[in-house]
């Protein structure tokens, strides 16, 4: 009986060790999604990337589009672009390393609006937030006082979190590769979804 006992309890202790082998591969290591996603975001920002975001909405005739887009080589923006209209507004900002603002104005929207000259804007630091940097630290703050973080792998493979109500923006997904890299972050809407994306290269 004494042999059949040990034979179980050494089974069970290398399908432990086994499950655990595997969810070190993925990262989880057995700890909350919570705990999971704060050494995730704790990772240094890459230095070199490229990224999007993109943002839409619309209903009972209204409607609003952003576009965005960053390049960053060595921790420095190269290059920044951000694009957003509805009815009322049409703005644009644009910025480069070696020439800084080229644009930064907010010009009448396409609808009827009282407003027909254009305003031009203090861009200052805009682009910050749109880079990885900034972006992991204020999810780090942000996941820090919530409890309400579950895991899931996405159709690419990726570990994602989802974070519900999160702040008032509503319900967040935040994804990682294989290699541990923030590849995205998304919010879905009933009419739009807003979403930063980073183009990966290959390691």
């Amino acid at each position: 009986m004494n042999r059949k006992i040990l034979i179980v309890v050494i089974t069970l202790v290398a399908f432990v060790f086994l499950i655990g082998i595997l969810f070190s591969n993925e990262g989880l290591y057995f700890i909350s999604p919570k705990d999971e996603l704060l050494k995730l975001l704790a990772i240094p920002a890459e230095k070199n990337y490229n990224a999007s975001y993109s943002f839409s909405a619309g209903g009972s005739g209204a409607y609003t589009n952003i576009q965005s887009y960053i390049s960053v080589q060595n921790e420095t923006v190269m290059y920044y672009k951000y694009t957003s209209n509805n009815r009322a507004t049409n703005t644009l900002k644009e910025y480069s390393s070696d020439k800084g603002w080229l644009n930064c104005k907010d010009a009448p929207g396409a609808g009827p609006t009282t407003r027909t000259e254009t305003i031009y804007l203090n861009c200052s630091d805009d682009y910050k937030t749109m880079t990885e940097d900034y972006i992991k630290n204020k999810f780090f703050s942000e996941v820090s006082s919530t409890q309400n973080v579950t895991f899931f792998f996405n159709t690419n493979g990726n570990s994602c979190f989802h974070l519900k109500n999160l702040n008032s923006y509503g319900n967040y997904n935040i994804c990682f590769d294989r290699d541990k890299r923030l590849v995205s972050w998304d919010i879905p809407y009933d009419r739009g979804s807003q979403r930063w994306t980073k183009n990966l290269t290959k390691r």
